[in-house]
């Protein structure tokens, strides 16, 4: 049950965010605030210790 809530909620972000990418700037702008984010948890991975 909380699998289909969590891929309905997914589907309902990606259809706003595919209404918003119109043009490759937009598209330039997500690609860099993901990529941003990727490096920011593998910082935070490297840096985490063993619990």
């Amino acid at each position: 049950m909380i699998d289909i809530l969590v891929m309905i909620g997914y589907a309902t972000l990606a259809t706003r965010i595919a209404g918003w990418l119109k043009t490759p700037r937009q598209m330039q702008l997500l690609n860099r605030i993901f990529g941003s984010l990727f490096i920011l948890v593998a910082g935070l991975l490297a840096t985490a210790r063993k619990a």
